[in-house]
């Protein structure tokens, strides 16, 4: 991002710069008497003369250290923001005009009218001035230039006098769409120069995800994207109604997510587990389950048999692939079901499953039943349950390209998902801003496009995005070792996860270009000339002009080049050999969304290429031949082919029909459900032509998006203005325009208004072909394992259950449109909406949201809810069982409300964690 400043010194002011900087010259160190006297010179692009290193280094680490900068959003409009950027000298120096530039990042386009006419880098000029704003003015003091994707560099020019001690200026910040939540103001500013030898520094003040150099956004302008947006933060009265369910602790479901049929008997009885005295028995090729199940309860006697009938005081564990629901069933029970009998009388616990899976599942829910009553001694309700999934498919994809996973927090994220029986992590693997896997062969794609750091001409690594700071050690640097991903397919395995490996191409493929290029560069270098080009992925003379949805320019692999075919095979047939002796590799996904308009027009090779393919009519229709040449490379690896759904599109916007194609099994994965967009027709759409789809709908479960309306939450807001958990609990795979609630701007809508009238609605008439859940969550702004856990935990119960377990209200269709008194169906099915979520949230308040913390996952803390009402404090929350807490001194402590004890004054209130280590946001509330 960068600085944008304003109008010229008046005379008086510059006659207080002479006297001050004078005065400074006579008392500062012998280092600034040095600079003075050498009469540094600026040329137009920041290039300094006449000034040693360790001048410039000292300049450099007091701005790190002085510069105080403050982000002040004034602002927004439908298509445009507003901001002021402060920037104040703390330090006893002037700031000199000299040799340095400050970089950062900002998602909001700056400056979006020349930003959408130019190819970067293109320039905004600025002046010294708190209001005016000339793009066009000659005697600008600073000047910001675009470098790439959403990274600004801000620079002196000529007119640039200092800053004095003390002294504040500020700049006026305009840019394209709206800015309503403080987390897409990124932090992690930094200097630095172009003087050799010299090192960039973080600027102090805007270190850290506390983003403390962002002012509070407290005001409608600020906190509203237009004036037309009718989703506002919400006031502590509006969230107490919004949470008005009844607690019902008794009554929460043992087991999440929901199993099929419980059988319980008349009378409740419990069967006592006692570690010391249980036995684990278990049939051939259970093992794996059995080590489990003995580690979770620290059993020390498992041992494999044949036994069938359940021994007293043990487990026992067995497959049985004729295993059903019941015996009216008609067919088999799914691959992943299983039966759980908790025999009371016998003292003994038996698991059945149809497959290994199954057999887990099993373990999963009956470890669910659990209660503790000491580290060796548990209880459990005798019961016997038969249960399988919805959907074979139930996953979550993160986004590691973006910023950084470690291996033990993905290991530690399959645990977490295993225990809610979700079967699929879909690591997306590449981006523009990194590539996270090692390839043998290919090894410039992790050693040079897996860090990130200051380096603009990307000659050792991919340039500092995303809030890097300027050093390669941030969360935007890292990748796993061969080594590395064969210990997560091992220990996914172990629990019935599948990995799904994602490349991104050809569109959000900066880091793999610029990574081949690195390589071609030191192959010729080296003189292996004739190999270099080998895994070229971008035409070197392509002068197209295009800007990606994240605003690169140089993000598209070349369709017309036979070294980018051979690129994806040589990575295909790593990867597959890999996993070929833990897990072969069964589905490659490829990506394939958001390819810009532009790409390929003005390239050369593309030029020549098709002159001689006279099927393709032009550049448009190269996004297509890209994937169907995909689709045969995966074919000859023996995989099945998986895409974001406009993968499969056509320049036009028209589906690709399943005959392009040399694979078997197709999987669109449908992603865009903004429900005014034309694009929703897609889901059902591609069923029906044959393809497989996994919902993963954008505005349900894309959770990179906040989880309130609140300038406070974190997240983006593209697809939606949020998304809480209520909102993904309510999401009816089956019905997917029954899901159509709010439009973009948070007005209600319904099905009857848009299917027909706005958008196509085409029936489903291939549901075998929807074959699962999946939930994303983008990391553009997760710089860290505790903010992924926030922004996945709780709501990926809602996925767990919902793609394990179908509710009763979603087959309850209503036949009559209309008001709800006047539709006795309509208005049973809200009834039992609100019965189906009573139930799931007291489980996750008195029950799941321990659980996770026992299993070390620092989810999200919703705000309270509070009214006062005859003069007394209400509170509720999000969760029944979530514990609140009440501040009356403004925070310097805090203590558990009490419904009994009168509250008066303004009081501060927040939810607080189980074991009392994080409390949520405080929400202020009057009490008279």
């Amino acid at each position: 991002m960068g600085f944008v400043c304003c109008a010229r010194f008046r005379l008086k002011q510059a006659f207080k710069y002479v006297v001050v900087a004078s005065l400074l010259w006579i008392s500062a160190s012998s280092v600034w008497t040095h600079f003075r006297r050498n009469k540094p010179t600026i040329t137009p692009k920041g290039v300094v003369s006449h000034i040693s290193v360790a001048d410039v280094q000292n300049v450099l680490d007091y701005v790190s250290e002085h510069l105080k900068i403050e982000y002040q959003l004034l602002m927004n409009e439908e298509k445009s923001f507003l901001a002021h950027l402060k920037l104040k000298n703390e330090g006893g120096r002037t700031i000199e005009p000299c040799c340095f530039t400050i970089f950062f990042y900002h998602f909001n386009p700056l400056d979006a009218v020349n930003l959408h006419k130019e190819k970067t880098p293109y320039t905004i000029r600025y002046f010294r001035n708190d209001t005016a704003r000339n793009p066009l003015s000659p005697s600008s003091d600073f000047e910001v230039r675009h470098i790439g994707g959403n990274s600004y560099r801000l620079d002196m020019t000529k007119e640039f006098k200092g800053l004095l001690p003390g002294e504040e200026m500020t700049i006026v910040l305009t840019g394209f769409r709206w800015i309503v939540s403080r987390s897409m103001i990124i932090p992690n500013w930094y200097v630095a120069s172009s003087i050799p030898s010299s090192r960039p520094r973080l600027i102090r003040s805007t270190a850290g995800d506390d983003l403390g150099f962002v002012a509070p956004f407290d005001s409608p302008e600020k906190t509203s994207r237009s004036a037309s947006d009718s989703l506002r933060p919400l006031l502590p009265p509006q969230r107490f109604e919004k949470y008005r369910i009844k607690d019902v602790r008794d009554s929460v479901d043992d087991i999440l997510p929901t199993p099929s049929v419980v059988n319980r008997p008349p009378v409740p009885k419990e069967l006592n587990v006692e570690s010391e005295i249980f036995k684990i028995y278990y049939s051939s090729g259970l093992k794996n389950e059995a080590t489990y199940l003995k580690d979770r309860l620290v059993i020390d006697y498992i041992e494999e048999s044949s036994e069938v009938d359940c021994l007293e005081k043990s487990f026992l564990l067995k497959l049985d692939n004729s295993l059903r629901i019941d015996e009216s069933d008609k067919g088999k029970i799914l691959p992943q079901g299983y039966k759980l009998t908790v025999d009371a009388n016998r003292d003994c616990v038996s698991i059945v499953g149809a497959t290994s899976a199954g057999v887990f599942y099993g373990i999963v829910s009956a470890i669910s039943l659990m209660k503790s009553t000491s580290p060796t001694e548990f209880s459990l309700p005798a019961l016997e349950l038969v249960d399988s999934p919805r959907f074979e498919h139930r996953g979550l994809m993160v986004d590691v390209a973006r910023h950084f996973q470690t291996k033990e927090k993905i290991k530690h994220l399959i645990d977490v998902l295993a225990t809610y029986k979700m079967n699929k992590l879909h690591l997306h693997l590449s981006d523009d801003e990194a590539w996270r896997l090692e390839i043998p062969g290919l090894e410039e794609l992790t050693q040079f496009g897996s860090i990130r750091g200051h380096d603009l001409g990307e000659e050792r690594h991919l340039m500092s995005m995303l809030g890097d700071g300027p050093f390669t050690n941030s969360s935007g640097s890292g990748f796993y070792s061969v080594s590395d991903y064969r210990e997560i397919l091992r220990h996914a395995l172990s629990r019935h996860v599948e990995i799904i490996p994602e490349f991104d191409m050809p569109a959000h493929s900066h880091a793999a270009i610029r990574s081949m290029e690195h390589r071609r560069m030191q192959l010729e270098a080296r003189g292996y000339k004739a190999q270099a080009g080998d895994y070229l992925l971008h035409d070197p003379d392509d002068r197209s002009s295009y800007l990606s949805a994240q605003f690169f320019t140089d993000g598209v692999i070349n369709s017309c080049l036979e070294s980018s075919y051979r690129f994806v095979n040589h990575v295909v047939g790593e990867v597959s050999r890999m996993q070929k002796d833990i897990v072969p590799l069964r589905r490659f996904h490829f990506g394939g969304d958001e390819v810009p308009d532009g790409a390929y027009v003005k390239s050369p090779i593309c030029t020549k290429f098709l002159q001689s393919h006279e099927d393709l009519s032009g550049p448009k229709d190269l996004k297509a031949y890209f994937i169907r040449k995909i689709s045969e490379i995966l074919v000859h690896h023996g995989l099945e082919v998986q895409g974001w759904e406009d993968g499969f599109s056509s320049a036009s916007g028209k589906m690709m029909s399943l005959s392009s194609f040399k694979s078997k099994v197709v999987v669109s994965q449908s992603w865009y459900n903004i429900w005014e967009r034309t694009y929703v027709k897609r889901a059902y759409e591609y069923a029906n032509e044959g393809y497989k789809v996994i919902l993963t709908p954008a505005t349900a479960v894309y959770f990179d998006h906040p989880q309130e309306p609140d300038p406070e939450d974190w997240g983006l807001h593209w697809a939606t203005r949020y998304i809480d958990i209520k909102r993904t609990f309510f999401f009816a795979p089956d019905s997917y325009y029954d899901n159509i609630d709010f439009d973009f701007w948070g007005n209600r809508i319904s099905k009857q208004q848009m299917c027909g009238m706005t958008i196509e609605c085409p029936p489903l008439k291939s549901p075998e072909n929807i074959i699962g859940l999946e939930a994303a969550i983008w990391s553009e702004t997760v710089r860290s394992a505790d903010r992924l856990d926030s922004m996945v935990w709780p709501r990926l119960l809602a996925v767990a259950e919902r793609g394990w377990h179908k509710a009763d209200w979603e087959s309850m269709q209503a036949s009559c449109n209309g008001a709800e008194q006047d539709c006795p169906e309509l208005k049973a099915r809200r009834k039992a909406k609100v019965l189906s979520w009573t139930k799931f949230a007291n489980t996750v308040g008195h029950k799941e949201l321990r659980r996770l913390e026992t299993l070390g996952v620092k989810y999200y803390l919703p705000r309270p809810g509070a009214r006062v009402l005859d003069g007394r404090l209400e509170v509720n929350t999000l969760f029944p069982g979530l514990v609140v807490q009440t501040s009356v001194d403004d925070g310097m402590t805090w203590n558990d409300y009490d419904s009994n004890k009168h509250y008066s004054g303004t009081v501060l209130i927040a939810t607080r964690s189980f074991d009392g280590n994080r409390r949520s946001g405080a929400v202020k509330i009057a009490v008279q």
